[in-house]
């Protein structure tokens, strides 16, 4: 019965999910439209909301590489660090340009604000901390930088595929760039799966291996649900599968 309800809950989301990117207007697009209730295909279950942190008890990585060329060590360490605790982390000193970043914030806001029309054209659907959510504050100039599910499967679980979620703010716009970075056209053909340098008889293979666009399917097609798309690709160890770690 349990899982019948599932398959049932999951095909209501397929459906709202389409019928949305039918529509080509983007999430702009619903708030535009004057709606007074967010749709439940962006809704978590509550059981899966997690507290938010204390303001003041937790902090992502800021991250430094000012001298690089000299502190290149301890700036790889560093890095490895956040990536292994947090999952995300922020940089500065990169050698971009604010007037860059600036001019690309401004290009995004003025494409958003085009008629639904003008932007149909472009749309396209290819494509936590101590169990809190812990605020990443914005340095001016900074980068952001959040660890994704393929590199906790090559680390084998050493780094953490951060979740990553915004929260929308009535009395403000917000706007970013978000840049995804794949495997390169020769690569992305490659299965990925764990380091073998990384598994030894402590520390055993927990992923099964998987190629990038399966992956990007699955993860794409999977309903909001509060699990993770990692799971559906992990071993069973000791008879037990493993669960995803939450970042």
């Amino acid at each position: 019965m349990a899982e019948i309800m599932v398959a049932e809950a999951h095909q209501a989301w397929c459906k709202e999910m389409e019928a949305f990117e039918e529509t080509k207007a983007g999430i702009k697009g619903l708030v535009d439209s004057g709606v007074s209730k967010v749709p439940r295909i962006f809704v978590h279950p509550d059981q899966d909301k997690l507290p938010k942190a204390p303001s003041d008890s937790l902090q992502v990585p800021v991250i430094d590489l000012e001298g690089i060329d000299v502190r290149r060590a301890e700036i790889v360490g560093l890095i490895r660090g956040a990536c292994e605790t947090w999952g995300c982390f922020q940089l500065i000193n990169h050698g971009m340009e604010g007037g860059i970043i600036d001019a690309t914030l401004e290009a995004i806001r003025k494409l958003h604000e085009q008629p639904n029309e003008a932007k149909a054209g472009l749309f396209s659907d290819d494509s936590s901390q101590q169990d809190h959510w812990v605020d990443a504050v914005p340095i001016p100039g900074a980068l952001i930088a959040h660890v994704g599910d393929l590199m906790q499967v090559i680390s084998n679980d050493k780094f953490k595929s951060v979740e990553h979620r915004v929260l929308a703010r009535a009395d403000e716009t917000r706007v970013s760039a978000a840049c995804f970075l794949y495997p390169s056209a020769q690569n992305i053909q490659k299965p990925f799966g764990p380091i073998k340098e990384l598994i030894s008889d402590t520390n055993p293979c927990i992923y099964k291996e998987v190629f990038p666009l399966e992956y990007a399917t699955f993860y794409q097609t999977k309903p909001l649900d509060g699990s993770s798309a990692l799971s559906h690709y992990k071993l069973e160890l000791n008879g037990n599968q493993e669960n995803a770690q939450p970042a």
